[in-house]
């Protein structure tokens, strides 16, 4: 078996697991294959017997007194054919187009909205809490999604008495139009493995997703301007305590009744700076300034830096390793790491300050970056 065939051959197998694991047509259809391929198996197997020596082809021999010819083995048929026949028929169509109605506007948004260069830690867990709400929204009686708040994440979503009828669970318009020209067994077997994906989907985050579970979270909101007015100082102090921002002793208190201080008045102000970003907002808002000239929000904002410091997916991460990858080069194997994280912080900040030929630089530091580059080249000289 060649390379490419043995891919083909783990793809397809995939394929099945993955399309037809909860449908009943998929596990007919597997349970064929595995019986079709342990025949064709048995089949190429030879014989323990004498019969199973080589013998020259074209020719009779004998066993004893028996005389056998050579057979041809049975050719089964191909599993990729297989697999083609299934996913050609109609109620694979309609699975598919339920597929493309799920991913598309249930789980495409959120991910597009994680993966921004934007906070986001502190929205996470509204975020969540409304993804498995739009997903219950989808099979469960609205009253049952009411009645549970943002306790929604404990709803008993596999009881049956609080799921909508058949013919109000939602799939996409194109699957229901497709769903209304199958039989009525077809149709109740269909819309109970789309209520089968969507409860696996719903408990997949109510158990695998920290959000969820992790109080720091639920903190986090603190962070949030729009909240300022529902959020507690104990927020707060769960960040002072928990990142050691404030040795907490008694020379410290002074500094914890100052914290403490801002954030009240921060809640009852109407001076906060406006900013699309939040990180921004905070940034703005720790330079702003009382009637004495005095920082109004200075201590608090930097506590509100670091909560927002806190990554909320892999994305941050995964998008500097694809800078890094395109800074150091197989041609530039000899860069050094120092240069290699002056590169990135350049790279990073001129993604919110534009491009560097567009920047405005100091004086000292043009001055700072001609004596530099003229050591480098008097170096190599010698």
């Amino acid at each position: 078996m060649t390379r490419n065939s043995a891919q083909c051959s783990v793809s397809a197998d995939f394929i099945c697991e993955q399309v037809y694991s909860t449908s009943g047509t998929g596990s007919t259809f597997l349970q064929e294959q595995q019986r079709s391929d342990a025949i064709a198996s048995e089949k190429m197997k030879p014989r323990n017997t004498a019969a199973s020596q080589k013998v020259p082809q074209g020719e009779d021999w004998n066993v004893g007194d028996a005389k056998t010819d050579r057979k041809p083995a049975t050719t089964a048929i191909a599993r990729e054919e297989r697999i083609l026949k299934v996913l050609q028929s109609k109620r694979s169509h309609v699975y598919a187009l339920f597929v493309h109605f799920a991913v598309s506007t249930i789980f495409d948004p959120i991910t597009t909205c994680l993966q921004s260069e934007e906070p986001l830690v502190h929205k996470l867990l509204r975020l969540l809490i409304d993804l498995c709400k739009d997903i219950l929204s989808k099979f469960v009686k609205v009253d049952a999604i009411v009645a549970a708040g943002d306790d929604v994440i404990n709803l008993d979503c596999e009881n049956a008495a609080i799921h909508k009828d058949d013919n109000e669970v939602m799939i996409g318009s194109a699957a229901r139009t497709a769903l209304d020209k199958r039989d009525a067994d077809c149709k109740r077997q269909v819309i109970g493995n789309v209520k089968k994906f969507y409860i696996t989907a719903f408990k997949y985050l109510t158990t695998k997703l920290p959000a969820q579970r992790d109080e720091m979270f639920k903190h986090c909101e603190v962070a949030d301007v729009t909240l300022r007015t529902t959020a507690t100082f104990t927020s707060v102090l769960y960040f002072v305590n928990r990142c050691n921002l404030i040795d907490v002793t008694e020379d410290a208190t002074e500094v914890m009744d100052k914290l403490e201080s801002q954030f009240l008045t921060y809640q009852a102000a109407s001076d906060i700076p406006e900013s699309d970003r939040t990180d921004i907002q905070w940034q703005l808002s720790g330079q702003v300034k009382d009637a004495k000239g005095q920082l109004k929000y200075d201590a608090l904002a930097t506590i509100m830096s670091v909560v927002l410091a806190i990554p909320r997916s892999n994305a941050d991460c995964v998008r500097v390793f694809s800078l890094v990858c395109k800074l150091r080069t197989e041609n530039r194997t000899s860069m050094s790491n120092e240069t290699l994280e002056s590169l990135v912080i350049q790279k990073v900040t001129s993604l919110h300050q534009g491009p560097c030929h567009s920047q405005q630089f100091s004086t000292a530091m043009i001055r700072s970056a001609k004596s530099a580059t003229y050591h480098a080249i008097s170096h190599d000289t010698d």
